[in-house]
C-alpha cells in the first residue's frame, strides 16, 4: 500500500489520530506538524487512499505537539483540540474554521478530553512541560463569550456565572472558597446571550443577573430566589 500523499508543508511530525472527521463512514488521519506550525488532515476514501493533506495553520512558532477530538459545541460535529509546545495555550478548531484559544502553562505538550465533572460536558486535561504541573480546562456550554463573577448565593464566596452563546443559556459556577466550583447548573436565555451584569433589582438583598442576548434583540432578567439561585 502507498503511504498518505503528505504536503511538502509538513515537517516534524509529532502526533497523529484516526477519525471520520466528515462523517463520510471513511476514517480520515490528522496529524501534528510540530517544525511547520500546522496541522494536516487527510481525507480517507475507504480503499487505502486519501487525498493530499489539508494543511490549517495553528500559528507562528506554535509547534503543535498534541491532537485530541471531540464535539466541544454540542453540534454533533467532530472538533479538533491542539495544544501548542511554542505557547501557553491550546487551541480549539470548530469546523475547520473558528478558532478559540484557552490559556494554560508553559509549553503545553498532551492532551487528553473526557468528562471529568460529570456535567455532560467535554473538559480537557493538558500536560505543561516547562511549569512540570497540569491544567484542566472544563467546558461549560458552548461558545462561552463573557462571564461575571460575584456571590449569587449569599454563602461569602465569589461564584461565576458564563453566558454562553452557542448554546443560548448561561452557567452558574457556585464557588467553595477553595478555587474549586460546583458542577454548573444552566439557565435559558433569549438566541445567542453575549454579555451579562449583575445587580439586584427587586430589593429582595440578592443579586440577579441582566442577559443581553445579540440575535434576539433582547434583555432577561434572571431573579434570584430563596430556593434557586436564578429563575426568569
Amino acid at each position: 500500500m502507498a503511504p498518505p500523499p503528505m504536503s511538502s508543508d509538513a515537517s516534524e511530525l509529532r502526533y497523529v489520530v484516526v477519525v471520520d472527521m466528515d462523517n463520510d463512514t471513511q476514517l480520515d488521519i490528522i496529524v501534528a506538524n510540530y517544525g511547520t506550525n500546522n496541522m494536516g488532515i487527510l481525507f480517507g476514501y475507504g480503499n487505502g487512499a486519501f487525498l493530499k493533506q489539508m494543511m490549517i495553520s495553528t500559528d507562528s512558532n506554535s509547534h503543535p505537539s498534541c491532537i485530541a477530538i471531540g464535539d466541544f459545541n454540542d453540534d454533533t460535529q467532530l472538533d479538533i483540540a491542539v495544544v501548542n509546545d511554542g505557547t501557553t495555550n491550546t487551541d480549539i478548531f470548530l469546523g475547520f474554521l473558528d478558532i478559540i484559544s484557552y490559556p494554560t502553562g508553559s509549553a503545553p505538550f498532551t492532551v487528553a478530553v473526557r468528562d471529568f465533572n460529570n456535567d455532560t460536558q467535554l473538559d480537557r486535561a493538558v500536560v505543561n512541560g516547562n511549569d512540570n504541573d497540569m491544567s484542566v480546562l472544563l467546558g461549560y456550554g458552548t461558545f462561552p463569550l463573557f462571564l461575571v463573577v460575584a456571590d449569587f448565593n449569599n454563602d461569602n464566596q465569589l461564584d461565576i456565572i458564563v453566558a454562553n452563546r452557542g448554546s443560548s443559556n448561561v452557567s452558574v459556577l457556585l464557588g467553595y472558597g477553595n478555587g474549586s466550583f460546583a458542577n454548573q447548573i444552566t439557565y435559558s436565555t433569549g438566541s445567542s446571550p453575549f454579555s451579562t451584569v449583575a445587580g439586584g433589582f427587586n430589593n429582595d438583598n440578592r443579586l440577579d443577573v441582566v442577559v443581553v442576548n445579540s440575535y434576539t434583540n433582547e434583555v432577561n432578567i434572571l431573579l434570584a430566589t430563596i430556593n434557586t439561585v436564578l429563575s426568569i
